[in-house]
């Protein structure tokens, strides 16, 4: 007589209480609410734990912002930001807002909350700043930019040139095979 040595492996026992569900219809309801009630539980806890992040990153930024009504402002913004679930997921993106709302200001509070007020009355996403508008012109004009530019390109370009010369004194590509 033979016996049957090919081993059979072992269910785990998620597969036979699904095994065992399939034999009676009620338990085969009930296992497939436990299924849906421990998904529902993973997911929101993986909720809780991304909220409690962005908590954190909201936490460490308004740390960056100077006390008292910067940080109001940009605490009633973030406020508005978790209502309309757009947070922010950087300590970069909030630092940069402010840093944009203090520059298209002139750094007068009153102008940063108008915009901010006006940002939220209109259910916008971000700060809406008026095109061109500053009431202090911009540390170098907008021409002074491009010229930088082409000054870093001419600058370049000489060292290249150095570069190439200094190869070409020293014999360097002059090779002969």
């Amino acid at each position: 007589m033979q016996q049957n040595t090919k081993k059979q492996r072992r269910k785990s026992p998620d597969e036979l209480a699904r095994d065992f569900a399939g034999t009676q219809p009620a338990i085969q309801q009930a296992y497939a609410q436990f299924c849906f009630a421990q998904g529902y539980a993973a997911g929101h806890r993986a909720r809780i734990e991304e909220a409690a992040s962005l908590q954190a990153v909201e936490e460490e930024a308004l740390a960056q912002v100077p006390e008292g009504p910067w940080r109001e402002l940009i605490g009633q913004w973030l406020d508005y930001k978790r209502r309309i679930k757009k947070r922010y997921t950087l300590v970069s993106g909030i630092v940069g807002c402010y840093n944009d709302l203090v520059r298209e200001s002139a750094g007068d509070i009153e102008v940063a909350r108008s915009f901010v007020q006006r940002s939220i009355n209109n259910g916008y996403i971000g700060i809406a700043f008026p095109n061109g508008h500053h009431t202090q012109p911009l540390p170098y004009p907008a021409a002074s930019v491009a010229e930088r530019r082409k000054e870093e390109c001419r600058e370049l370009s000489r060292a290249a040139s150095a570069s190439a010369s200094l190869l070409a004194a020293v014999g360097f590509g002059d090779e002969e095979e």
